[in-house]
């Protein structure tokens, strides 16, 4: 990946060391067996159609991309790529509602990382930049918001950023 190349939000992805009884651990259809420190774990009070999958954990994806994966750390069949959106869209900066900072506990929209659900299967891969996934890396919360806005639910990816773009990398998976 070169130093241009938006990458995953790293300080929201898992730390490389902790104890056993610091982790959850799962078996996860599309993760494999994965261990996630329990500091690392971000927690969302329900993403819209998925209200029971609340502990969830940023994955890098298995071969070099600027996706990532949100593991589901409460269904073992659920994980959603996901990319950092700010670093992907120029000029992409929604307008964040005080509820949703509150809901995060951020003081302003820079606190927060926003990450935006892609769609792999669509050729070229698209991005919901509508509903971004909003995550406080200090306080590990998250929220779905979903913006008053007109923003496209399909957004290209823009030419030029690396895309999965074949089946192979569609198929592929989060890093074990």
């Amino acid at each position: 990946m070169s130093e241009t190349t938006p990458s995953a939000p790293a300080h929201l992805e898992g730390s490389e060391s902790a104890e056993p009884a610091e982790c959850i651990s799962i078996a996860h259809r599309r993760a494999g067996d994965l261990r996630v420190a329990k500091r690392d774990v971000l927690c969302f009070d329900g993403i819209p159609g998925f209200p029971e999958a609340r502990r969830w954990a940023l994955v890098a994806h298995d071969v070099p991309s600027v996706f990532s994966w949100l593991v589901s750390l409460d269904d073992p069949n659920l994980a959603l790529p996901v990319v950092d959106a700010r670093a992907l869209f120029s000029g992409y900066a929604p307008k964040l509602s005080r509820s949703v900072l509150d809901a995060v506990g951020a003081g302003d929209a820079e606190e927060v990382v926003v990450l935006a659900i892609a769609n792999l299967r669509h050729q070229p891969a698209v991005v919901n930049l509508s509903a971004p996934l909003l995550v406080h890396a200090g306080t590990r919360r998250g929220v779905q918001a979903i913006l008053e806005e007109e923003l496209p639910v399909a957004a290209p990816v823009p030419d030029g950023a690396p895309s999965p773009g074949d089946a192979a990398q569609i198929e592929s998976k989060p890093q074990r």
